[in-house]
């Protein structure tokens, strides 16, 4: 898309299994892939887990399904369809995408939010009904990135996040903390309460909050998620610790490489598009004048922007 080219999707690569294959057709695999493991509710199965590694002990045996992989899978059956459709290929993934939404929200909405998983027991995980970690961030950040999020819900789980999950410096990954959940036998986690994936600040996940916030135009909430841009930790110990603010598992650049999008392309709003660049800023109010350069397909852009005027132009 940076580029403006479909050649890389045409290049012939091995598959892990064996065999060989182009670049799309790898992707479209691994859309086929996630739809022969759908789980009893109609979403996607965890497998051996997804993004949360603790996960893994709610489908060991193989039941588990989860939402945050639902919505994600939102997300790239919609840049499927436009791929699909640039290569002029007829596709059926708009319409997966509409009947995955449907599904989501027929099983997911927890009223206020959207649950996080169905344990393998069929159990919701992330509810208001259950006594500990009734809310996860991942899965209220993610139904605003894919557009699955029906009506206002994606607004009210954001508000949700900011009312229960936010702190002075961040946001928490879960609410409340855990302690022998769901079972004392076998818990989700040993971490102490607001350490890791225990209710830490996970910093990881809060690029994808300040993504969300900008797709529902709220500068200000967005902005106000951030810190140093090239030496994020892992997660801050969050509030429920006794060593609140201590960052743990420093210099990660897979959290500098999301916040680096997320400011960028959703903040600042100049994002790459196959038509072009695009420019869509959500600013927080306190910004004056901006000037931003910006090298695109062989060109120099000179962008300015103050809150509701925009002003590019191509250097000659």
């Amino acid at each position: 898309m940076e580029e403006g080219t479909l050649e890389y999707l045409k290049k012939t690569v091995s598959f892990y299994d064996g065999g060989q294959g182009t670049v799309w057709e790898h992707l479209k695999q691994s859309v086929e892939f996630v739809y022969q493991n759908i789980g009893a509710h109609g979403l996607p199965l965890m497998l051996h887990s997804d993004w949360n590694d603790m996960l893994y002990k709610v489908c060991r045996e193989g039941k588990g399904e989860s939402v945050m992989v639902a919505f994600m899978l939102g997300v790239a059956l919609k840049e499927m369809a436009e791929l699909a459709g640039l290569l002029g290929e007829e596709n059926d993934y708009l319409t997966r995408y509409e009947a995955m939404k449907k599904t989501v929200n027929q099983t997911a909405w927890d009223g206020q939010w959207y649950i996080r998983a169905f344990m393998d027991n069929g159990r919701a995980l992330g509810s208001a009904r259950e006594p500990m970690a009734k809310i996860w961030l991942n899965a209220q950040t993610w139904s605003v990135i894919s557009g699955m999020a029906e009506g206002e819900r994606g607004r009210i789980a954001m508000d949700s996040v900011y009312r229960l999950l936010n702190t002075p410096l961040g946001i928490k990954k879960i609410h409340p903390a855990m302690a022998d959940y769901p079972s004392a036998e076998d818990p989700l986690t040993y971490y102490n309460k607001g350490c890791g994936e225990n209710g830490s600040v996970f910093c990881h996940a809060n690029t994808w909050a300040i993504i969300a916030e900008c797709l529902l135009g709220r500068g200000d909430r967005a902005w106000g998620y951030k810190a140093e841009p090239y030496v994020y930790s892992s997660n801050i110990f969050g509030p429920e610790s006794d060593k609140f603010g201590l960052a743990n598992v420093s210099w990660l650049t897979g959290t500098a490489s999301w916040m680096y999008v997320a400011f960028t392309q959703y903040i600042l709003g100049v994002k790459p598009t196959w038509e072009g660049l695009q420019i869509q800023p959500c600013l927080p109010k306190e910004w004056g004048k901006i000037e931003i350069t910006r090298l695109f397909r062989g060109k120099r852009f000179q962008i300015q922007m103050k809150n509701g005027q925009i002003d590019c132009r191509e250097e000659r």
